[in-house]
């Protein structure tokens, strides 16, 4: 596209590239999401370090929900809605920083705090390393387990899709029906 340079001056044209560079601004929800993801591994990775972080991210998120849907509802135009099946490959960065989670925080507890010695006074640097070990072995276990016994969609929620596609049927019989008439 041409941008003018001056008044009766020759039109300088932008490259594809310089282009292309504009139709692929991020989506302000897709924004939202990585901050969140952000937050989320902070607040994950180091929860055994300092434990008041979920607290304070509690407390400004709301702020933050209240500050949005204020803008949203007084200063924004409706924002284009968008289509999506899921988060994308942000349930995959998820997934990860909650297993990092699990082996960071075991080994912060572990090996930093005195907490083993005083449930096991007996207890070696070998004995103590084993102890992580198994935590974070049997923490990522509950993790796989856990994910495994609850189900992605509710039931209620399938009952209701199977229900709307029975009815999606039914009026595409109807419409056959009449069509053939």
């Amino acid at each position: 596209s041409a941008i003018p340079d001056k008044v009766g001056a020759a039109k300088v044209t932008k490259s594809p590239i310089e282009d292309q560079f504009e139709w692929f601004e991020p989506s302000p929800v897709l924004e939202m999401y990585k901050e969140k993801v952000y937050q989320f591994g902070y607040i994950v990775l180091f929860a055994a370090a300092f434990p008041i972080v979920p607290m304070l991210c509690l407390v400004s998120n709301t702020f933050d929900l209240r500050q949005r849907a204020m803008a949203l509802l007084t200063k924004n135009k409706r924002p284009e809605p968008f289509v999506a099946a899921d988060i994308g490959t942000y349930q995959t960065i998820l997934e990860i920083l909650a297993t990092f989670a699990i082996i960071s925080n075991s080994l912060l507890i572990g090996l930093t705090s005195h907490g083993l010695y005083f449930y096991i006074p007996g207890l070696t640097q070998i004995d103590r390393l084993w102890a992580v070990v198994v935590l974070e072995h049997f923490l990522i276990l509950m993790k796989i387990v856990i994910g495994a016994v609850i189900p992605t969609e509710p039931a209620n929620a399938i009952l209701h899709y199977n229900v709307q596609q029975e009815r999606k049927e039914q009026q595409l019989e109807l419409w056959d029906v009449a069509f053939e008439e």
